[in-house]
């Protein structure tokens, strides 16, 4: 009846049968927009690709096809985030939280945590310790979907239309899965002190501290294991999993080996990697065109002096930026040059 529905992977794209997207409507019965509302107006309401001059409405569900032309509900598009490159559907945690029986209500959402990292907040209402609630989540989901903090609330704030008010809900006290502080005691604890205080962003770390309870995550682990390998220390990253205070962690602590790599210029021939080998076997058309760039804006110009000799210490330094590539007797040749004049054009 003049009315159109789409399950859609992006703007331009339909989703096949099985495969989720967003539901979208369009046709003669489509709204004009959103009352006084334009900027959620031109959001949400499109250009239809499929029809010249049409709109189309954006629902933000996730929907599927069947087989058979059936429409499932899979939830709200707005309820799924990216959380250091793994997408995580909200309403999965919600739905382990309100399995146990100690939890009445629970909504997860996405705050910032102190380095301004997107991390994963959930507030519940039980009368069990956080604690607790955090090792069960534990047993059910990947630790990537384990909330950084859980914060018991007596009840959620809701809207006038009877939904949870994201915006109500109050911000997590980035310090508030710390134990009763113990001070570190030797080198090594203090230096991993200072390291936890820095990377998750509180202002004291005592050495029964849990990593993870404090918003650690596997991303700032490596930032830490990193910062503890330029201090002259070496952490095998799983044991962090296993030992996530420092006082459990420290036994695990060696001392690195000091090895200094040749630092002398290289320059020659190179040989092509496999995947080098494939891309000229291809003798693709304008292979000079097979790069990626990005457009940078200073808002105030750029030094070109200054900027000058921040791309020559880049190419010293890198050795894969000064390659070049000579066809010679049929076969394409990598070069490493010593060094390249002239790297940026004006």
């Amino acid at each position: 009846a003049n009315t159109r529905f789409y399950i859609m992977c992006s703007l331009y794209d339909l989703s096949p049968p099985g495969v989720p997207g967003e539901l979208v409507i369009a046709g003669k019965g489509l709204a004009r927009g959103y009352w006084n509302l334009l900027e959620e107006t031109n959001k949400r309401f499109v250009s239809d690709p499929f029809y010249s001059g049409e709109r189309m409405y954006l629902t933000g569900d996730l929907v599927k096809w069947t087989e058979d032309g059936e429409l499932i509900y899979l939830g709200r598009k707005d309820h799924q985030v990216n959380i250091r490159g793994f997408r995580i559907e909200l309403s999965e945690i919600e739905a382990q939280l309100l399995e146990l029986n100690s939890v009445k209500e629970a909504v997860v959402t996405t705050v910032k945590d102190a380095s301004e990292q997107d991390a994963l907040a959930a507030y519940v209402i039980t009368a069990e310790e956080t604690t607790d609630l955090k090792e069960s989540l534990k047993r059910t989901l990947p630790d990537y979907m384990v909330p950084s903090w859980i914060i018991k609330l007596d009840q959620l704030p809701m809207t006038a239309n009877g939904k949870v008010d994201l915006k109500a809900l109050p911000a997590p006290d980035m310090e508030a899965n710390q134990t009763a502080y113990e001070a570190p005691r030797d080198e090594v604890e203090t230096l991993l002190c200072g390291i936890w205080e820095d990377v998750l962003g509180v202002s004291q770390v005592g050495i029964h501290d849990h990593f993870f309870f404090l918003g650690g995550d596997s991303i700032k682990g490596i930032q830490m294991a990193s910062r503890l390998t330029q201090a002259g220390w070496k952490l095998d990253m799983k044991l962090l999993f296993q030992y996530p205070t420092i006082a459990e962690l420290r036994p695990y602590i060696e001392e690195a080996d000091q090895l200094t790599a040749d630092q002398s210029p290289v320059e020659g021939e190179v040989m092509l990697t496999p995947i080098q080998r494939w891309f000229f076997e291809r003798t693709f058309t304008d292979q000079h065109h097979w790069n990626l760039s990005m457009m940078l804006h200073a808002p105030n110009g750029f030094d070109l002096l200054m900027t000058e000799q921040v791309m020559q210490k880049l190419l010293s330094h890198h050795d894969a930026l000064r390659m070049v590539y000579r066809q010679e007797d049929g076969s394409i040749l990598q070069y490493n040059q010593r060094e390249l004049t002239e790297p940026i054009a004006v």
